[in-house]
Order: C-alpha cells, then sequence, then structure tokens
C-alpha cells in the first residue's frame, strides 16, 4: 500500500470534517509550540 493509498483510505475513514479538524489541531500545536519555545525547539 503506497502512502497516498493510505492516506487516502484514513481520510475516507475518519470523514473529511474530523480530517480537518484534526490538522487545525495539529498547526495549532505546532505553531504555538514554535511561538513559545522559539529557536529552543530546534
Amino acid at each position: 500500500m503506497t502512502i497516498q493509498q493510505w492516506l487516502f483510505s484514513f481520510k475516507g475513514r475518519i470523514g473529511r470534517r474530523d480530517f480537518w479538524i484534526w490538522i487545525g489541531l495539529w498547526f495549532c500545536r505546532d505553531a504555538g509550540a514554535i511561538f513559545a519555545g522559539g529557536k529552543n525547539l530546534r
């Protein structure tokens, strides 16, 4: 199974709405970590 097939089945399983909610949560968490930690995380 290729990564594209896995992503497609994964999105199909959890639904587009939940998929975008998780993308939003991940992005907010990542951006928050970058803003809070700055260059210390690198």
